[in-house]
This record gives C-alpha cells, structure tokens and sequence, in this order.
C-alpha cells in the first residue's frame, strides 16, 4: 500500500473521529457557514510582490472584489457574487474547512470566527482574500435559477424521535486526487463499509442525537431545516442531508469526499 495512499486513509479516518468527538481535532470551534452571507473586507499579497508592485496589485483586487460577498445555503448551495455577477455552485463543510465547487472546480475557504478567506496564486502572486460575517443574514440562499422556487418541502420528515441504520458508503474524488489514491481506496470501500455495518444515529425529541461507529459513541445536538441538518458534537459541526427515508453524511479531507448513508429504520 503505498504512503500517500495511507496518509489519506488515515485523515480520512480521523476526520470521521473528528466528527464523532471521539479525538482531539484542531478547529474544533469552528461554526457552521449554512445559511450565512460573507461580505468582502479585504485583499492582501502574500508572496511575489514587495513595495509598490504589491501596493497596486492589493489596489487592483480590492477593486475588482469591492461590494462581492459569499452566501451558503442551507442545503448545499453556494454563490459567490463578484463585479456584479453571481456564480453559482456548491459546498461542504468539514470543521474549519468549506469546500466550495464551481464549474466543476473546487476551492477551499477557512472559516475563523466572524471571518472566512480563500487564498490561491495567480500568475505568480499569492493572495488572500478576507470575507467578513454579515450578522444580519439568516436562512436559505437566494439567487440563480431557484430563486422562485418554493422554499422547504413539506414531504421531508422530521428526525425528531427516529433512528437511521448505516446502509452505504461512498467515495469521490476533486482534481487534485491522482489515479492511484482513487484506486486504492475504491479497492478498500468493502474494508470501510464493514467498519461501519453497525453505526447507528438516533435523535431525540428534543435536539440531541447519540451516533455510534465501530464501537464508539457520541453525542451531541442538532437543528433540522427542511432536508438539511446541522449536527454538533463538542463545537465541531457537520451538515447533513434528507432524501426521502434516507440521511447523507459527507466528510471531506484531502480531496476525498467520504458519504455514509443511513436509512431510517423500520420500527421508528
């Protein structure tokens, strides 16, 4: 097995703990972007530009970021609105790190605080650009195609007093994972599905869940909006998604996108 592959595992795992509480992860306080709207603060040069080079190339991205902003959905949705036109895409969230995607493409953010950057490089310059938390923003996303559409779906049900049995896992993979990485670990996802044959989720009536995986248990609290689900354990939070009688867990790390689907068990 080879050492980068075993290097991903092995985040991969500690993320799920991470999730469950079950160990100590940095950017355990990180809060949950869903619902949210950033505004841009500022744009900084980072590296390959000093004096008045870096002087004006901060100039010429504050002005091209100027009024943009973020906003992230409750289900998944992300737009980024820059000069006036707004793209839209899509994004997760694991702890401190949202990962954004558009066009097919994805993008990392950091999320500290009241704060979120992005950082990237561009014809030899690295920035970073700085959103600030709009305290007044609240609830879904508008905007793009959807945006007359009706909100919630009175068919989702409520997890309020039902348990979800483990029934699937899944990997996926961003750009920057290479074919072997793939391979290998689509070669391990019956090791993984065992692991967690018996992981279970139960949600009580009054916003708390226990999970439990490969032995372990948690517990923790959550808020429910329509088919989305903002599960909390020990300030680290992970959003989730409804489908009918079945709850999508997605964990991100390195590039690999893990989703553990559970489906409401019969008796609840």
């Amino acid at each position: 097995m080879k050492k980068r592959f075993v290097t991903t595992l092995i985040a991969l795992i500690a993320c799920v703990a991470c999730v469950l509480g079950l160990a100590a992860c940095g950017d355990g306080n990180a809060d949950s972007v869903a619902g949210k709207k950033y505004n841009f603060e500022k744009a900084e040069i980072t590296q390959g530009a000093t004096g008045a080079e870096k002087e004006l190339a901060e100039e010429m991205l504050n002005e091209m970021y100027e009024d943009g902003y973020l906003e992230f959905g409750q289900n998944g949705e992300f737009k980024m609105v820059m000069m006036g036109t707004a793209v839209n895409g899509t994004y997760t969230q694991s702890g401190a790190t949202v990962t954004a995607t558009l066009y097919g493409e994805d993008q990392n953010f950091k999320v500290s605080g009241n704060s979120i950057t992005m950082s990237g490089s561009e014809e030899g310059l690295s920035f970073k650009l700085t959103y600030r938390l709009d305290k007044s923003s609240v609830g879904e996303i508008s905007g793009g195609d959807n945006e007359n559409e009706d909100e919630g779906d009175a068919s989702v049900i409520t997890v309020a007093g039902k348990t979800f049995n483990f029934s699937d896992l899944s990997v996926s993979f961003n750009s920057s994972v290479n074919q072997e990485v793939k391979d290998e670990l689509n070669n391990s996802l019956a090791a993984l599905k065992a692991g967690y044959a018996d992981s279970t989720v139960a949600f009580d009536s009054n916003g708390g869940f226990t999970m439990s995986v490969m032995g372990n248990t948690a517990t923790g609290t959550y808020t429910q909006n329509s088919a989305a689900l903002v599960m909390t354990v020990n300030g680290e939070a992970q959003n989730a998604t409804l489908s009918n009688n079945q709850l999508t867990l997605s964990i991100t790390n390195q590039g690999v996108t893990m989703n553990l689907i559970y489906t409401l068990a019969e008796n609840a």
